[in-house]
């Protein structure tokens, strides 16, 4: 059975959802589900996850990801981008008088954690409903902010004193929830002439990069053999946040129906990072008592490959110095 997480550079005018679908069909698959929503016009990074990898999503929430962006100078829109509806407009001669330095110095104030209110149109929800919908049906909704960490901010081309058509492209890095076009709108308001963004281009998504990824194209024309070697492993993304343990055939099967292994019993290679260090922002206890573990099952399933396999990931529990079983993911025992 073919499972992995396959790293999709999206097209324009495509959402998410559209190329989840094209990737089931193309992989004659019906469990299949992204990492990370991309506005329909955006471009890059999406990983896209097959089989028991759609199960990894609880598991990646330190994922850092890496945009490049371009704003447009001069409007506000509702979406925040420059395919809504206008807002407000500032004057040519308004626009002009931006420099460089001004740009720089406040796209520069947004590094570090801070609060951000998702915009209305997006696909977070409240009480159950997406935003977009409330947004559509005219309706006023509280939106709550959320921390988000945004960091290392950088001016890459920089087109001003051309009126409405004065542009800034520049690339950031941030955590998860983190919306650019809000941070393009911010930058027109404390520049004082409006902004909105232009286009957007994920670069990277946690372990997933740009120049790895292949298109819908791509995939399409390449044979079985080709799509299986784009597939990452289930563990992969999940390696950088989480310890990592081996455990005894015997000990390994017994994870994997439920029951909890005593500490002396694994051999623990690495320690979780974040047990002893903490993240940008605060995240659930299971990312510092997290382990994926591992064990090769051979021994004890004639089926099983010889090696070292993924089972899934076990939490240490200190009340009875036991590795207590989370997710699996390997195929469940009969």
């Amino acid at each position: 059975m073919t499972e992995g997480i396959i790293n999709i550079n999206k097209e324009q005018k495509m959402t998410s959802h559209d190329v989840v679908g094209r990737v089931r069909r193309i992989f004659q698959m019906r469990r299949v589900g992204h990492t990370g929503t991309l506005d329909p016009m955006a471009t890059g990074v999406l990983p896209v996850c097959l089989g028991r990898a759609a199960r990894i999503m609880e598991y990646i929430e330190p994922d850092l990801k890496t945009y490049r962006c371009v704003m447009k100078l001069g409007k506000e829109y509702d979406t925040q981008d420059i395919w809504g509806t206008l807002l407000n407009e500032s004057t040519e001669e308004e626009i002009n008088q931006i420099t460089e330095d001004q740009v720089e110095k406040v796209l520069k104030s947004f590094e570090g954690v801070q609060d951000q209110t998702p915009p209305m149109y997006s696909a977070v929800k409240v009480d159950g409903k997406r935003l977009y919908e409330y947004a559509r049906e005219g309706k006023e909704v509280k939106v709550k902010s959320r921390r988000v960490y945004i960091g290392d901010v950088k001016l890459e081309d920089v087109q001003l004193h051309q009126g409405f058509d004065s542009r800034i492209q520049f690339s950031m890095t941030c955590s998860k929830g983190t919306f650019v076009r809000t941070v393009c709108q911010e930058t027109g308001r404390k520049l004082g002439v409006g902004a909105a963004m232009s286009e957007l281009t994920r670069l990277q998504s946690g372990i997933f990069t740009i120049e790895n990824a292949v298109t819908l194209s791509e995939l399409q024309d390449m044979d079985e053999a080709e799509r299986e070697q784009k597939l990452v492993s289930i563990d992969r993304p999940l390696a950088p946040h989480f310890g990592r343990l081996i455990l005894s055939p015997q000990d390994g099967m017994k994870l994997m129906h439920g029951l909890r292994i005593p500490v002396k019993k694994a051999e623990i290679e690495k320690e979780p990072p974040y047990a002893k260090e903490d993240f940008l922002l605060p995240l659930p206890e299971k990312y510092s008592i997290g382990y994926l573990a591992y064990s090769d099952l051979s021994e004890v399933k004639e089926e099983a490959q010889p090696g070292l396999s993924f089972l899934g990931v076990a939490y240490y529990m200190d009340e009875d110095e036991t590795f207590k079983p989370g997710k699996i993911f390997y195929p469940q025992p009969q």
